[in-house]
């Protein structure tokens, strides 16, 4: 008999990891160091509500080992925090855990909020011990070990009390470290968990090791001798014994030194590696069934010890009279003897081998079957009683609720090829039970005959047992009804500017149709206005035909109406004005008169243009064409003309010089 034991693996980082914890502390210390020093008085601006105070935290303050966790309080926005007068550069928050940066006075100032009598902390001195140095750091007077301060220290604890501190030991006992989980710590276990038969497979889902690095799985006895490695986490151990399983992760193999069979466990390593804390088992012999012994030290001798007693089970069965059914044993041991007895009024009443047996009975009641298995001079056996009675109904799948559709001439199908049938149909007895049914049609009795109805269906099988399932059968008018739609028309408004839009002037909707009922036929208008036009628009008007079980046919009609009456426009006389004493004459609708206009929609706009000509033969007179044109707000025009004569009837005004008398002279000439 072979069993796979799974064990969970997580590795760990080697013990050069953990001290260079250390190296890493003090090395961000010098950066921190290195950032520069920055006054006191160079943070003038930072405000609080308060002053901040320090303190360490009250839910969790930390320890030496893993660093303080200092709190602040001030209701500051962000802090600013120094250790020893210097900047701890990204530090912002309301709370610090020292471990990164160690001993030394702290202090934060606060920055945002409102001004505070000083936003700058008191010194709060953190002093802890510093493990493994072998100085007294924080001057009470004990080094390292001796100080509470590393008493969880690994190079301080020896859970195990071997000796050997645990940051050098190979057996670890802090659970979150261990190989897998087991009840013996570090210890090996007294009884037996595993046989040589047994494939020991370790489970390394969780584990935390290097995926770019090698990993071996190594297992050594219980002095730390190796005795096998692996590449895989599985071992088969043949020998008996205790054993103990650690895993390595190391960088290359040019590095890797001792690691070879029958060599120390401790002695292994390499120049960068992890080397995971020992999983220990104890390895145990089969059990020899009949020589006396406790061979696999389990506390039970031979046929007392299930290795070696044989398992007999009886596979449940269900039987109906005078039918035959079958017995068959749950299991199957070669070597093994099978001896059967059926019980009263069967036949057979016996018989020998694993089965199955064809058993029939000629009698209702309780019937006692035994089963007994021999096997290494070790017998068990095993009882079971069957019921011989058929008082079990049938069952089935009843088809699923179905809707169905009333066709184009209002008929529906309700066969059982559009309805379906019960299927999975068994009986503990009958091979082929009836199947029936019947319909209860007073259901429908919702629009044009729809709704639902129940179709009871029943099987039933040859003792008269009969199991009844109900499927709901759905009846649904979806056929929309069909119309023919009035067409796109146009209409003009009339000199009331009145027009129909009403299904007289607009036309109706025509060939109402449906596969079942009654219509209604319905309409709703949407009116879109013509921009600028106040009498002229388009009507989108939706028909709806809607039958009695709601179902809708929908069209749209256009009605576009429009405005094509010009304006009635009554011209001014045409004119003859006159120049006055300064040669001007007013032309303006003032003298020369306006229009009158009457239009059957809307507004309307006026408006004129001169062409003015000269008179014949007359500087000063003239004649004007005045256009007028009249246009409504829908674009309709009436133009005519005016004519405006212009004349100057007014004579000129001449002074005439004086009588004079005038002398020829010497030249006997006169000017």
């Amino acid at each position: 008999m072979s069993l796979s034991f799974t064990y969970i693996l997580k590795v760990v980082r080697s013990l050069f990891f953990k001290y260079s914890q250390i190296l890493i502390k003090s090395n961000k210390v010098i950066l921190v160091l290195c950032l520069g020093f920055l006054s006191f008085a160079q943070m003038g601006s930072a405000q609080c509500d308060v002053t901040p105070t320090l303190a360490l935290d009250a839910t969790d303050p930390g320890n030496c080992l893993e660093g303080l966790n200092i709190e602040v309080t001030g209701n500051c926005t962000t802090y600013r925090w120094f250790l020893n007068g210097v900047e701890i550069y990204g530090e912002t928050s309301a709370l610090i855990n020292t471990g990164a940066y160690g001993n030394g006075d702290y202090k934060v100032v606060g920055t945002g909020g409102t001004f505070a009598p000083s936003d700058t902390s008191a010194v709060y001195t953190v002093l802890c011990e510093i493990c493994g140095d072998g100085i007294d750091n924080d001057g009470d007077s004990l080094t390292d070990c001796d100080d509470p301060d590393c008493a969880a220290y690994l190079g301080c604890t020896d859970c195990d009390n071997d000796g050997v501190t645990d940051d050098s030991d190979y057996c670890l006992c802090d659970a979150s470290l261990l190989l897998s989980l087991n009840t013996y710590g570090c210890g090996f276990p007294d009884s037996c968990e595993f046989k040589v038969t047994d494939v020991v497979t370790i489970d390394t889902s969780g584990a935390n090791y290097d995926p770019s690095y090698i990993t071996v799985y190594i297992l050594a006895d219980s002095n730390g001798v190796i005795v096998d490695t692996a590449l895989i986490p599985e071992f088969a151990i043949t020998t008996e014994g205790k054993y103990m399983l650690v895993a390595i992760n190391y960088e290359d193999n040019g590095s890797i030194s001792n690691l070879a069979i029958g060599n120390d466990l401790n002695t292994v390593t390499a120049d960068c590696y992890d080397l995971s804390n020992a999983l220990t088992l104890k390895v145990c012999p089969e059990e020899d069934c009949g020589d006396g012994i406790d061979n696999d030290d389990d506390g039970l001798v031979d046929c007392d010890d299930p290795d070696c007693a044989p398992v007999a089970g009886i596979d449940a069965v269900i039987a109906c009279v005078n039918e035959d059914f079958t017995f068959t044993s749950d299991s199957t041991i070669i070597g093994a003897t099978y001896n059967w007895t059926f019980g009263t009024d069967s036949s057979p009443a016996t018989a020998t081998g694993v089965g199955g047996h064809s058993v029939s009975y000629s009698t209702c009641g309780t019937k006692e079957v035994i089963l007994n298995v021999t096997e290494n001079g070790c017998s068990v056996s095993d009882t079971i009683y069957v019921d011989v009675i058929d008082d079990e109904k049938p069952i089935f799948t009843v088809p699923a609720d179905v809707t169905v559709y009333l066709d184009a001439s209002c008929d529906m199908d309700t066969t059982t090829t559009q309805i379906g049938v019960p299927t999975l149909v068994l009986d503990n007895c009958s091979p082929s039970p009836s199947v029936s049914y019947n319909n209860d049609f007073t259901e429908l009795d919702e629009c044009n005959t729809t709704g639902s109805f129940e179709r009871v269906w029943t099987v039933t099988d040859d003792c008269g047992n009969d199991s009844i399932q109900i499927q709901t059968i759905t009846v649904l008018d979806t056929i929309s009804p069909t119309f023919t739609l009035p067409v796109d028309i146009t209409l003009y408004v009339d000199a009331s500017c009145a027009v129909d839009t009403t299904i007289a002037g607009a036309g109706n909707a025509t060939a109402q149709d449906d596969n079942c009922g009654t219509t209604t036929t319905d309409y709703s208008d949407v009116v879109n206005t013509t921009p600028g036009c106040s009498s002229g628009y388009e009507v989108e008007r939706t028909w709806t035909i809607e039958d009695d079980c709601g179902n809708s046919t929908s069209g749209l009609q256009t009605i576009t109406v429009l405005d094509t009456i010009s304006p009635v426009v009554t011209l001014p006389n045409d004119t003859t004005l006159y120049l006055d004493a300064s040669c001007f004459a007013d032309t303006t609708i003032a003298s020369a008169g306006s229009t009158t206009v009457v239009n059957n929609c809307g507004s309307t706009t006026v408006s004129y243009s001169d062409n003015v000509g000269a008179a014949t033969n007359c500087d000063s007179g003239y004649e004007v064409e005045r256009t007028w044109t009249v246009t409504d707000d829908c674009g309709n025009v009436t133009s005519g003309l005016q004519t405006i004569t212009v004349l100057d009837t007014i004579a000129p005004i001449v002074v005439f010089p004086n009588d004079t008398t005038l002398y020829v002279d010497a030249s006997c000439f006169a000017d």
